[in-house]
């Protein structure tokens, strides 16, 4: 194979400095396109300039590499993943004087979102596969973002009240739909119904007159609850095959109006936004009033608006942040979990339990007793219950409230946490008698 020319190789040395560029600014400004167009155009380019095949074959990476962001669900894992992969492979096979520009080798592929989040999420390392005639280089900066979620408590008005319960019925009648048609194609001993079939389903089934209303919330809505039934399947699988660690996972079930939880999630697709005056806009529902407690710290890649069983509003969104490792110390700290104290620590601390539900008890036995006394289906009982459950959300929020407390300060102050490996749920439950029953 022929040597390239020598304006060539000096623009294959810019492009490596122009990645390193990409790189740090990638990092610092999250703008998820730059190493995408970066990628296709150096690929792009090395394709272009050598008249073989293998050229023309580089040329299509580019370009599958370049749509990866509209490759959606499918193409982060396949298109992406494989075309870095024969490009890299074919660099270093045919020993060809190829720089290829791979974004994505150890990528985190298995992201659940698209577009822009996948990117910031995985992006850089950035490894350039040089040539033969110059020393091979590779330049890898491991990504320091992590996802976190910031919760907010929402004051919507009656009129958004009404939509939110509007898009959480839909969204249930989704997920049932489809929890529906998978286990009656189990029943009857057909094929697994795909992701991609039921997402045809859902659109055909907006042309139903019988499910018309459907069209009345946001799309990205009824998607987004398909891939909740979707990921809980995947969950209960890994657990069956114990390809999943922890606890059992059922299968999915049917949800209900009920249920003391209702979700509903937005994503980049949706075009939710934070306006200046500190709202949320949610389409379809409105400008939502906000409880800010404090800033986010870059542009939310979903929300998720949740309604409890006290009827509270909440707005969690997925953020993305820089990892900032804190001061290092020579402080260790071994932790004894128990009943009398809720935590010991090995120098001689004793942290007491709070005991939030028995504080409570008085409260919550008014309640409880109240909401015995009202007829099933009224009004009143519906409003006994709800002081029912904001008791015990109250107490639910001052237990987690002190969890995180005492977590974050131990974290803190320690450079390692030993903790024993002991269910002190199982501790705090009756024991099992010598003759075989519990008591």
């Amino acid at each position: 194979m022929n040597r390239l020319p020598v304006w060539f190789e000096l623009a294959e040395n810019l492009a490596i400095g122009a990645a390193v560029v990409v790189a740090f600014v990638h990092l610092h400004f999250s703008w998820w396109w730059l190493p995408v167009l970066f990628m296709a155009f150096d690929v792009s380019m090395v394709g272009y300039v050598l008249n073989n095949r293998v050229g023309a074959v580089c040329y299509q990476v580019g370009r599958q590499c370049a749509g990866l962001q509209a490759c959606g669900e499918g193409g982060r894992t396949s298109a992406g993943r494989d075309a870095s992969q024969s490009a890299y492979e074919m660099s270093t096979a045919l020993g060809s004087p190829l720089r290829v520009t791979i974004v994505g080798s150890c990528m985190k592929w298995a992201a659940s979102t698209r577009g822009p989040s996948w990117s910031r999420n995985s992006a850089v390392p950035i490894v350039l596969a040089s040539s033969m005639h110059i020393p091979y280089f590779t330049f890898i900066m491991y990504n320091m973002y992590m996802q976190l979620r910031y919760s907010y408590r929402l004051d919507p008005a009656p009129s958004q009240r009404a939509a939110l319960a509007r898009a959480f019925g839909c969204a249930r009648a989704v997920f049932n739909d489809g929890l529906a048609a998978r286990q009656a194609a189990y029943e009857a001993g057909e094929p697994y119904i795909s992701d991609a079939e039921l997402s045809k389903r859902l659109t055909a089934s907006k042309n139903d007159p019988e499910r018309a209303w459907l069209a009345g919330v946001s799309s990205v809505v009824l998607q987004q609850a398909l891939a909740a039934l979707n990921q809980a399947y995947r969950n209960f699988f890994a657990s069956v095959t114990g390809k999943r660690k922890g606890p059992d996972v059922s299968p999915p079930r049917f949800r209900s109006r009920k249920d003391s939880r209702q979700a509903i999630r937005f994503t980049v697709s949706a075009r939710f936004k934070v306006l200046g005056n500190g709202r949320l806009r949610l389409p379809k529902i409105g400008d939502v009033k906000v409880r800010w407690s404090r800033e986010l710290p870059s542009a939310p890649s979903s929300v998720t608006v949740i309604r409890d069983a006290a009827g509270r509003f909440f707005a969690s969104f997925v953020v993305e942040v820089t990892t900032q490792p804190l001061p290092e110390t020579d402080a260790e700290c071994g932790i004894d979990l128990g009943l009398t104290h809720f935590a010991v620590l090995d120098n001689g601390t004793k942290v007491a339990a709070p005991r939030f539900l028995r504080s409570a008890e008085r409260k919550l036995k008014k309640a409880q007793r109240a909401l015995s006394r009202k007829q099933k289906g009224s009004g009143n009982r519906e409003k006994a219950r709800v002081k029912v459950a904001r008791a015990h959300a109250h107490v639910a929020d001052a237990r987690r409230d002190f969890a995180h407390k005492l977590s974050t300060a131990i974290i803190r102050e320690n450079q390692a946490v030993t903790v024993e490996d002991l269910s002190v749920k199982g501790l705090a439950g009756p024991q099992p008698s010598p003759l075989g029953f519990r008591g």
